[in-house]
């Protein structure tokens, strides 16, 4: 995850996003559950497009049955450099 900021901070997208699927995957293998989510939410903001709606759409919906009310700054916690100008 932190390698994925760094490529987004860098501008390299496609390098986000191949870590960020990444640590999704090791997220979910090692029963982290909400920052798979978080993940998941970055991927599809960074995707964009109806697939990446989808998947922010999916980890939003995560979070709320975790009772977090805003998801996009609970992602901001737990994946942050990803917002940079």
């Amino acid at each position: 995850l932190i390698r994925a900021g760094c490529a987004a901070v860098s501008r390299t997208p496609e390098r986000a996003t191949g870590h960020l699927s990444t640590a999704a995957r090791l997220f979910d293998a090692s029963g982290m559950r909400l920052y798979a989510a978080a993940t998941r939410r970055r991927l599809g903001v960074l995707v964009g497009g109806d697939q990446g709606k989808t998947r922010a759409a999916e980890a939003d919906a995560f979070m709320n049955e975790q009772a977090i009310v805003n998801p996009e700054k609970m992602t901001a916690c737990l994946a942050p450099g990803f917002d940079r100008k």
